[in-house]
């Protein structure tokens, strides 16, 4: 697939030397053309799977990740703004992200003025619910 999708993006690009690039990048694992070609006066960077950021060991180090426990998945990493904290703050996430659904109640009801009936309907009608549509 990764060879297709490089093919697929050279015969969309113009020029032989662009294609011999493509090449080059095709056939490199990952992280060699981003190492490389900074020396070659090529901006490039490795593409990282979002479930493999969190290893990233200089965005550990700066603390870009704050632990939180988070009802349905646990304790985990989640980031942080990419700034210092203001004086006396110790974190920036003061809770985990909500759940699905977690404050339909208190918006709708509460800030919308709906009653429990229209709540009631809304999720019989699959409008709003606690989990994603399919599964």
């Amino acid at each position: 697939m990764r060879r297709f999708l490089f093919a697929l993006l050279g015969a969309c690009l113009l020029g032989a030397g662009v294609m011999v690039g493509w090449r080059w990048v095709g056939a490199r694992p990952t992280p060699g053309p981003a190492t490389a070609n900074p020396i070659a006066g090529i901006p490039a960077a490795a593409v990282v799977s979002p479930s493999l950021v969190t290893d990233n060991p200089q965005l550990r180090d700066r603390g870009f990740f704050e632990r939180l426990d988070h009802p349905s998945t646990g304790e985990g990493l989640y980031p942080t703004p990419p700034f210092a904290l203001l004086a006396g703050q110790h974190n920036w996430l003061r809770r985990p992200p909500p759940t699905l659904g977690q404050h339909n109640s208190e918006v709708l009801a509460e800030l919308c003025g709906l009653s429990d009936a229209d709540l009631d309907r809304l999720a019989a009608d699959a409008v709003i619910g606690t989990r994603p549509k399919g599964l």
